[in-house]
């Protein structure tokens, strides 16, 4: 939402005023004319904030029900089900190894396809089965 849409009603396009703020500390904006109130959120922060604690819950030991504090499991599933279509890429630096490790692990119905170093990941490929083919194509 952008900031000039923001400042004005949705309901009756009157100019927002602002007014108090809520318990949680967020700035209250009311209409003068139809008198409804809401608060501007920070989509972007928002966001972020799920994707650091889903990021945390799932490289971390913790279970969802020892994760959550005042919401549901079904909620906790909604509001990070965008995260699992995140498609991480690790950065090419163009760096030679001496040793690279490449493994396939099977996930489900595909197989991650993984090179690394002792140290690193280099770069892995999704792929449906493992074959030669598909281990030249990463890069």
């Amino acid at each position: 939402m952008k900031q000039r849409e923001f400042r004005y009603c949705p309901t009756c396009n009157t100019k927002l005023q602002k007014r108090e703020l809520t318990a949680n500390s967020k700035q209250r904006w009311k209409c003068i004319h139809c008198s409804k109130s809401t608060i501007k959120l920070r989509v972007d922060l928002i966001k972020a904030f799920i994707l650091d604690r889903f990021v945390a819950w799932l490289l971390g030991k913790q279970s969802q029900i020892e994760l959550k504090s005042s919401f549901t499991d079904r909620t906790w599933r909604n509001q990070t089900a965008w995260c699992w279509d995140i498609i991480p890429k690790p950065e090419l630096t163009g760096e030679v190894y001496e040793i690279i490790l490449i493994d396939g692990i099977r996930v489900g119905s595909l197989v991650c396809l993984i090179a690394r170093t002792p140290t690193a990941v280099i770069d892995w490929l999704w792929v449906s089965y493992e074959s030669s083919n598909n281990w030249n194509t990463i890069s």
